[in-house]
């Protein structure tokens, strides 16, 4: 899809290691929010069926991400704009979110493409307030020097899809739930790949 830069599957990230060093390290973070995103739903949904993870509710967790359109959709934005946090003001970017958005627009309201990222910025608010734990000031400032370093120039029209508004409380609750149940129909209809997922789980 678009240039892969990295890669989150099965608790591996992978990257690109031709990427310049201010590329790899904003890459790195972006994966690490796909991973954050997808543990904080397997934490969700193990406390409301009071079990621990199993291969069969991680793999659940992975297919609703990756086959729902519009999870698919939340879970490029909240990884961009988590990734967005750590980069250089003006070397921002969407482009796989945009490759996806792209894809499937004409197959949805404009409502429902806006819920999804007002979802996928709440996400991204408390997987920075995660990530700034160990990405600390003298750490970010070592980032920006590094992007201070590359001969291109920034690029400031990806900062006008950054939002503010964020899902709070009963709101927010509200919006997980939707998450884990929307997946449904994507996960019966690819028993195969359930199976193939929970085979390399076990």
């Amino acid at each position: 899809m678009g240039r892969l830069l990295g890669s989150y599957s099965f608790g591996q990230i992978l990257i690109d290691d031709r990427l310049s060093d201010p590329m790899i390290i904003t890459s790195i973070i972006h994966e690490l929010a796909h991973f954050i995103l997808e543990k904080i739903l397997k934490e969700v949904l193990m406390k409301i069926l009071r079990t621990n993870d199993t291969p069969l509710l991680s793999s659940y967790v992975k297919i609703l991400l990756e086959d729902n359109d519009l999870n698919y959709l939340l879970d490029e934005f909240c990884a961009h704009t988590v990734e967005g946090r750590f980069a250089l003001y003006g070397f921002q970017d969407y482009s796989s979110f945009n490759y996806k958005l792209n894809e499937i627009s004409d197959r949805y309201q404009k409502d429902e493409i806006d819920y999804a990222l007002l979802v996928a910025n709440s996400f991204a608010y408390d997987i920075k307030d995660i990530l700034e734990k160990f990405i600390d000031d003298d750490l970010r400032e070592d980032i920006k020097k590094e992007f201070l370093r590359l001969s291109s120039q920034p690029n400031y029209d990806p900062l006008d899809l950054e939002i503010e508004s964020r899902l709070e409380d009963k709101d927010f609750l509200e919006s997980i739930a939707l998450i884990l149940t929307t997946g449904i129909g994507e996960v019966l209809a690819n028993q195969d790949k359930l199976e193939r997922y929970m085979n390399r789980l076990m």
